[in-house]
């Protein structure tokens, strides 16, 4: 007779765990702290509350790894289970290295990079800052090893931009050293990311985000030579930015997509919701009476179901021969004011937007843990 299990998680990786034990164990639900899926199912098993564990006997299968910690203490307080499975998928990314005899320089810093082009960007800007103090630095772009990674695309977008790639050897080197900065988000009374006494760093590993104004902040003159966009050759873009400078032009930014995923929902969901984006456009009005707005999203069918104006122009695909993401960062950045989300890709649209009299609009809060701290200038209006 197969034991009776639960898998508590309901996202992927309860699915991976109901594939793994399925011949061996009688999986009777999937239990999960998100109210939003009870009821429905996965894989013909029904997802429950955590109650159902109260008086009943089940082995348990945590299948949940950013949340394995706290799922633990609830099973041990609120329903004295005293041992767990804990079910967890191994994926350990490989770099080659052909040199075999490389020998490690131990006067560098190496930053690593990960994630999509408004991400790329921020890190860079803290690779720019060593670069400017005149240390040696080099990027570590081994998180592009991943299939399911964005594409490290800074390089392609910003060919004027040059790096210095590190060896494996050398990444090795800092980190069985010990000599690593992990960044850490904001929490409790500490409100921001940057950290200056990381740029007084000599030799080391660093890793995070680093999503501040402040260390783009310093050294905005060489972020603005270095992030310049190449257009000349590009008859569609120009064409479309000749119309943007006839108008008084606010571009809007809305994220949805790959933001409503449900393995973000607990950290960004709920954030930028169409009541945010009502008030933002309500106040540009107010502003701006001939405001002319320029709509970006990778949902347009629901921007133009939810969010109606008449003086308006939604950018898409279809209106480039060849289309790429890039695009919309440049032409947000040529508009004259910026409502932006919770997305470093608006961010960096709304930064590169050089009008001194612009009008900047970004959310109150980019995470539901914690408030904007210091990601947004200060003249940068919080909704």
């Amino acid at each position: 007779m197969k034991r009776k299990a639960v898998i508590f998680g309901a996202g992927e990786w309860g699915k991976a765990a109901y594939y793994y034990y399925r011949e061996d164990i009688e999986i009777a639900c999937y239990i999960d702290n998100d109210k939003s899926i009870w009821g429905t199912q996965h894989n013909g098993i029904p997802v429950r509350p955590p109650e159902i564990l109260r008086n009943r006997e089940y082995t348990v299968i945590i299948a949940n790894k950013r949340y394995e910690t706290e799922i633990k203490k609830q099973l041990f307080h609120d329903y004295n289970i005293r041992g767990v499975i804990v079910f967890r998928i191994e994926e350990k990314m490989q770099e080659l290295c052909p040199e075999d005899n490389y020998q490690v320089k131990k006067d560098e810093i190496i930053i690593a990079f990960s994630n999509g082009l408004g991400n790329q960007m921020f890190q860079y800007a803290l690779y720019r800052n060593f670069l400017k103090q005149g240390k040696k630095v080099k990027a570590d772009l081994s998180a592009y090893i991943k299939p399911d990674m964005m594409p490290f695309e800074l390089p392609k977008v910003f060919p004027q931009i040059s790096f210095e790639y590190c060896n494996p050897n050398e990444k090795e080197y800092y980190l069985k050293e010990g000599r690593v900065y992990v960044e850490e988000p904001p929490r409790g009374k500490e409100k921001e990311t940057f950290n200056r006494g990381l740029l007084e760093m000599k030799t080391g590993y660093i890793e995070g985000f680093h999503c501040s104004y402040k260390y783009a902040g310093l050294i905005r003159r060489e972020l603005l030579d270095d992030f310049r966009f190449s257009i000349k050759n590009n008859s569609e873009l120009c064409k479309i930015k000749s119309l943007l400078e006839l108008k008084e032009t606010v571009a809007v930014h809305i994220r949805r997509g790959d933001f409503l995923a449900a393995k973000y929902q607990r950290e960004i969901g709920g954030l930028c919701t169409d009541e945010y984006y009502l008030k933002a456009i309500a106040y540009i009005k107010g502003k701006c009476p001939n405001a002319f707005f320029c709509f970006f999203s990778n949902d347009m069918d629901w921007v133009k179901d939810n969010i109606e104006e008449k003086n308006a122009l939604y950018i898409e695909k279809h209106m480039f021969t060849t289309y790429h993401d890039w695009y919309d960062m440049y032409l947000m950045s040529i508009c004259r004011h910026n409502i932006i989300p919770n997305s470093t890709f608006g961010w960096w649209g709304a930064w590169l937007n050089q009008n001194p009299d612009k009008i900047v609009i970004g959310p109150k809060r980019w995470r539901n843990r914690w408030e904007a701290g210091d990601w947004c200038p200060p003249e940068w209006i919080a909704i």
